[in-house]
């Protein structure tokens, strides 16, 4: 039986009286026929989905390269493909290689110049992920030898993590989207293409939240550079801004859905954030950056309960965005005091900060979220820190796991762990083995001992905090196991503990029934032990678990 496998295809459409259709005797040509790629529509393994980008010159495509084991790292290639009538049945890939050879990393995000003429791409720099910077390079593709150039990454002398670039109408400028202090911004740099080299330093355009998406405001090439700009924020789940990159000037495009938080609300000045000082080891100093979101009646001379949300990853980061999923106005609604720490481990903050939480997941990560703690329990008398709770997900509910058998777990009234790891050894059986020997520090047959240094597993004589076990059937990143064995380990030890499963689920609670479960027992678990009242309640038909939510049909 033939094997089935996700391609791309070219073809001609002919606009006529208002209507795209196929051009009469134009069949779709398989962009990659011949050739060992495939174009997932989304990733199979780990970093092994497809992009592509069009032009009037051709077509880029990023995708794994099929000499890549997905079982011990991943990497995606970049291919051109010529094309002038979009018609050739003979036209050939060419693999594009970085010209600077120390980088072989995976690329992302390559663009087209408005002319076509220039590409513009981000290299990881290292063939495995996590890597210790994203370079931005440029490649005229009239050179007969493509030879790459890089755009220096930073700005001010700060280094940006770019997530994705591209052209300005003129094809004077680059504009790149970049995660940068917790949030998700976009730089712009004026470069010559002529002599290869920038002729300005990358600047900041400062803007309130978080860009999910940029759009060039054109239809062909034009010196006005107006883009459209999609954003949001932690009390606002919709921005839309006309940007002027040389006025830096934004202006707002009238919505509906503008200021949507304000409809139930929400208001800007909930959202804070706060910095502490911590030291490694060996001394040297580093801040550790969190959000802090109040309820939206919030009165200082009031106190209110702590809720720690620790996020996932470990490399990612908790940004100034909207989110349906783990949104901090829900819990802050509730009458907490809701933190979100960005600790060891975390993007946008430095490739250097990120990739220190490498071999040791439990040490400095877990002392930057304790020292958050014991800063707020110092400096703000509003927040009842003997009434804390915390949960996480992912590596947040590895997080909690580890917590629980920690000194700051004692603290807490009550911790709810979603799709989180028990045992790091039975991390071999998640979808993503490639990576686990630089996330714990060693193989597993080259240092076992190291895969139960940093193990919750390790430390369950030290459980006693009350525990929600969320997992879901189809998570494959966090084998659901995991979570019955923290279930188990609770109900043995006789710690209040229920485990809420979710069939039809995978690593994310999305579907929209789901969701309402997922925060209704786990609001009313937490405002249960932290004594919130007036809020939702703890469902009776919890009392006794585990307890499976029902399927939904949506």
């Amino acid at each position: 039986m033939p094997k089935e496998v996700s391609s791309l295809w070219y073809t001609i459409l002919e606009h006529k009286n208002g209507k795209y259709k196929l051009e009469a005797g134009s069949e779709p040509i398989n962009a990659l026929a011949d050739t060992e790629l495939e174009l997932p529509f989304f990733p199979v393994q780990f970093m092994s989905g497809g992009e592509y980008e069009i032009s009037k010159k051709g077509l880029l495509i990023i995708t794994a390269p099929p000499e890549v084991n997905p079982a011990s790292g991943g990497s995606q290639g970049l291919w051109y493909l010529k094309l002038e009538t979009f018609t050739e049945t003979s036209a050939k890939l060419r693999r594009i290689y970085n010209s600077d050879q120390d980088w072989k990393g995976a690329f992302k995000s390559a663009s087209f110049s408005f002319d076509g003429r220039h590409i513009a791409y981000i290299q990881q720099d290292g063939e495995r992920w996590p890597t210790k910077e994203d370079g931005i390079f440029i490649i005229d593709l009239e050179s007969s030898d493509y030879k790459s150039y890089k755009v220096p990454s930073t700005s001010s002398g700060v280094a940006i993590e770019p997530v994705s670039i591209m052209f300005s109408n003129d094809g004077k400028q680059i504009y790149v989207v970049a995660e940068y202090q917790a949030r998700t911004v976009l730089f712009k740099q004026t470069y010559d293409f002529e002599k290869h080299r920038p002729a300005s330093d990358l600047v900041l355009d400062a803007l309130q939240g978080s860009i999910s998406a940029v759009y060039r405001l054109a239809s062909s090439s034009s010196s006005k550079n107006h883009l459209l700009l999609t954003l949001s924020s932690f009390v606002n789940p919709s921005i839309y801004l006309v940007l002027d990159p040389a006025a830096q000037s934004p202006r707002a495009i009238i919505s509906d859905q503008m200021n949507a938080g304000s409809v139930v609300g929400l208001n800007r000045g909930q959202v804070r954030e706060i910095h502490i000082t911590r030291a490694k080891a060996d001394g040297t100093k580093y801040s550790v950056q969190s959000f802090i979101t109040v309820p939206s009646d919030f009165d200082k001379s009031k106190k209110y309960p702590v809720c720690l949300l620790i996020h996932g990853g470990p490399q990612v980061v908790l940004q100034e965005s909207w989110s349906t999923r783990w949104n901090p106005a829900v819990f802050a609604e509730q009458g907490y005091i809701v933190v979100n720490p960005n600790p060891t481990g975390s993007n946008s903050f430095g490739f250097g900060y990120s990739n220190d939480i490498n071999g040791e997941w439990g040490a400095d990560c877990y002392h930057d979220i304790e020292e958050t703690f014991d800063y707020i329990e110092k400096t703000m008398p509003w927040a009842d820190t003997s009434r804390a709770v915390l949960g996480g997900g992912s590596f947040g509910g590895y997080m909690t796991n580890w917590i629980a058998g920690q000194p700051l777990g004692a603290k807490m009234k009550a911790l709810f762990s979603h799709d989180g790891v028990f045992s790091l050894v039975n991390m071999i059986s998640s979808d993503v083995p490639s990576f686990l020997d630089i996330e714990v520090g060693a193989h597993l047959w080259d240092d076992p001992e190291k895969w139960n240094q940093y193990s919750p597993s390790s430390f369950t004589q030290n459980w006693k905090t009350p525990m929600l076990v969320i997992h879901s059937d189809h998570d494959y990143r966090c084998p659901i196991t995991e979570g019955l064995a923290v279930h188990n380990v609770c109900q043995m030890k006789g710690i209040e503990s229920r485990f809420l499963n979710f069939p039809d689920e995978n690593h994310f609670v999305l579907k929209h029934e789901n969701s309402l479960q997922w925060y209704r027992s786990v609001l009313g678990w937490i405002n249960k032990y932290a004594g919130v009242k007036g809020g939702v309640e703890w469902q009776p038909a919890l009392t006794r678990g585990p307890w499976r939510a029902p399927k939904t049909k949506q």
